[in-house]
């Protein structure tokens, strides 16, 4: 990620996770309705660093947080942060890819 730009963002899936993130970010940090890489639109809120992120995922339990996370490149669309997905996610993700194609 040397040399990378990149910009994180929360959404909370819930109205409990929304509030704790409120309590935690200013104001100024909530994005309405950014597309996302697949169209859809996503309520989130802009993360100062990863450090803010590792928080969030490290609280996850304790605080009972409900959330996906996302991150953009530059000024491209945000997406998905899948290298940050559970482990049983991602291997599941890859066999799904490893997949032979039909072809016509």
């Amino acid at each position: 990620m040397s040399g990378r730009n990149y910009r994180w963002y929360v959404e909370p899936l819930g109205s409990h996770t929304n509030e704790v993130i409120g309590l935690r970010l200013s104001s100024d940090r909530a994005q309405e309705s950014i597309e996302d890489n697949r169209g859809i639109k996503r309520d989130v809120w802009e993360c100062p660093d990863y450090a803010f992120v590792s928080y969030l995922r490290n609280s996850r339990v304790d605080l009972q947080l409900d959330f996906a996370i996302y991150t953009r490149e530059g000024e491209g669309t945000i997406r998905p942060a899948t290298f940050i997905a559970p482990l049983r996610k991602r291997v599941k993700n890859l066999k799904r890819s490893l997949r032979p194609h039909a072809t016509a």
